[in-house]
């Protein structure tokens, strides 16, 4: 005859929201307990065999050795019909407990997968992010070079409307000189160098602003004007030379006008 008691030790501890394992180990305890208590108040069959042994030894009476005897026997099958029950009873706590342990396994292995598809999502994201960057980085160095392109043009262009803006000033100024010198022509005062002069800077004036075309009927009248051996010309030209300033002076405020 053999006599066991199966112990079972705790489960681990499992995560606070599964109270399963918890209420499996209270129960181990409980039957636990009840196994220790197993046949309270009855004579241990150790105890009764020394006392076959006794008898014998002694030659006491056969009817009280079978009686111990047969008393072992029958508490050796009811010990064995409660650790069969209790056996029985904890292969079903243990199934429970593993069933449990599976579940929780299946949802760590599925929490695992779904913190691998999130890591590849981010690792895919990320990638996505370093090309737009690249990309951005490019597109801000193109538009850097394009802003310093374009100042460049637009210095080159302030610079040209400057220098153009002063040469119109000074084709107007020279227009102007042109009107005073044909008072003084009226009056006898002006000489043959001044009306070169001025009609010389008339011309460069032209030139430099690409408008030679404009200045050739003033020129015009001023060479005809200079032809004359005294510089004296009657009222008729005067007028006419100084309705020509006025037409060319009016052309280059348009000009001016265009160009802004």
């Amino acid at each position: 005859c053999f006599f066991f008691l199966m112990i079972r030790r705790p489960p681990r501890s499992t995560q606070s929201r599964s109270s399963a394992a918890s209420d499996v180990y209270k129960r181990q305890v409980s039957t636990q307990s009840t196994w220790a208590t197993l046949a309270p108040g009855k004579v241990l069959p150790m105890n009764i065999l020394s006392e076959i042994a006794s008898r014998i030894a002694s030659d006491g009476p056969l009817d009280d050795i079978f009686n111990l005897f047969t008393s072992l026997e029958s508490q050796i099958r009811n010990e064995q019909v409660q650790h069969d029950e209790l056996y029985a009873k904890q292969q079903v706590e243990c199934s429970g407990e593993r069933s449990f342990r599976e579940k929780e396994i299946a949802e760590a292995t599925n929490a695992i997968n779904l913190a691998s598809d999130e890591k590849n999502a981010a690792a895919v994201s990320l990638s996505q992010n370093q090309q737009q960057l690249e990309t951005n980085v490019k597109s801000q160095t193109d538009v850097s070079s394009l802003i310093r392109d374009l100042e460049e043009q637009r210095v080159a262009a302030n610079a040209v409307y400057k220098r153009r803006n002063a040469e119109y000033n000074e084709a107007l100024n020279t227009i102007n000189e042109g009107h005073h010198m044909l008072q003084e022509l009226y009056t006898g005062s002006a000489s043959l160098i001044d009306l070169n002069r001025v009609a010389t800077k008339m011309f460069k004036g032209a030139v430099n602003l690409r408008i030679t075309h404009y200045y050739v009927a003033v020129i015009g009248a001023l060479a005809q004007i200079a032809q004359k051996a005294d510089l004296l010309v009657d009222a008729n030209i005067l007028n006419r030379v100084e309705e020509l300033f006025k037409r060319l002076q009016e052309t280059l405020a348009q000009a001016i006008q265009e160009e802004d």
